[in-house]
């Protein structure tokens, strides 16, 4: 995939998560084709509905790594998608 095909893509990821009212850092690998978000808040209402919008619009959930982790509902991780 190409530099300019790639931003193309963070640019729909931004949208779409606008659009649903989630808010987080996308961005993508150069040498992969893998968009990143980097999100905040809790398991149910933030990460999975991330993982599932994403989804329903045709990129595959590949990973998480958790940045901060609070022991509780709340906490912020990136989350890695492949584009389909």
């Amino acid at each position: 995939m190409t530099n300019l095909e790639m931003i193309s893509i963070e640019e729909k990821v931004n949208k779409l998560l606008n659009e649903n009212n989630l808010y987080g850092e996308v961005y993508c690998d150069a040498e992969l084709p893998v968009v990143n978000v980097e999100i905040d808040g809790d398991w149910k209402h933030v990460h999975l509905r991330l993982k599932n919008l994403m989804s329903e619009h045709g990129f595959s959930h590949i990973g998480e790594k958790v940045i901060e982790d609070t022991e509780s509902d709340d906490y912020e991780a990136v989350h890695s998608f492949i584009v389909v």
